[in-house]
């Protein structure tokens, strides 16, 4: 039997492409033009920050409201391009004054499709919705056996004994950003759909914002800096206005 000629970059033997010959069917994000795409990484990571905390804050997003928008990687590049920009000007030598428009399609394409790596481990599906005024409502899926097993009650009156498994976090308030600080007034929070004690909702809030730098996680009543020179942010019906 006559051994077959073998072909630069083909497995004589089982008649197969090599490795480095076989198409490759894998779907890349296109990427930014020029030297933004050196930056990427770590303005994902800042974005992704930035909005954990304020989704945190606020209890994060749930797909399923009434008002539910697109997800698409368009969107969520637009997000990143203009963090960019916000970043940039930040850092500039001569920052200027700048407005700049992120939608709320925007904003949850950005946390569907690139901020599940940083969002912390029983926090999943954060989305926002942006009313009019100032208020948002924003929805999480969190797993709360670990709130409730870090509680020492759980007595019968503890209602955080009755709560099992991931279920659908969501607060509503008022994002009031002025003068390069911000604070969330709550209004309402609910678990499944149940009216629960703002006590309740700090409890979740800081377990899952906790750090090294801050054991104690985040306190929702607590103002924050504004990062990246950013002096406001107005909120309107879908969309936010970052003001620098």
């Amino acid at each position: 039997m006559t051994r077959p000629r073998s072909s630069p970059g083909r497995n004589w033997r089982c008649g197969r492409p090599s490795v480095s010959e076989r198409p490759c069917y894998t779907r890349r994000r296109p990427p930014l033009a020029g030297r933004h795409t050196v930056l990427m990484g770590t303005i994902e990571r800042r974005v992704a920050r930035f909005g954990l905390c304020s989704v945190l804050v606020t209890a994060i997003g749930l797909p399923g409201s009434a008002t539910e928008s697109k997800i698409s990687r368009e969107a969520a590049d637009r997000l990143l391009r203009k963090a960019i920009a916000i970043n940039e000007n930040a850092l500039s030598s001569r920052p200027v004054s700048a407005r700049t428009t992120v939608t709320e399609e925007e904003l949850n394409s950005f946390l569907a499709l690139d901020a599940r790596d940083q969002l912390p481990v029983g926090v999943a599906e954060p989305r926002l919705e942006m009313l009019a005024d100032g208020r948002v409502v924003a929805r999480a899926l969190v797993d709360l056996d670990a709130v409730r097993k870090q509680r020492s009650s759980g007595g019968w009156l503890d209602p955080s004994s009755y709560l099992h498994g991931q279920l659908p976090v969501s607060a509503t308030g008022t994002l009031r950003a002025s003068e390069g600080m911000a604070r969330f007034d709550l209004e309402s929070a609910e678990i499944y759909g149940i009216r629960i004690p703002k006590s309740l909702l700090q409890e979740v809030v800081a377990h899952y914002s906790r750090s090294s730098e801050n054991p104690r996680g985040l306190d929702i009543d607590a103002p924050f800096p504004l990062p990246a020179g950013i002096r406001a942010i107005e909120v309107r019906k879908g969309q936010a206005i970052v003001l620098q």
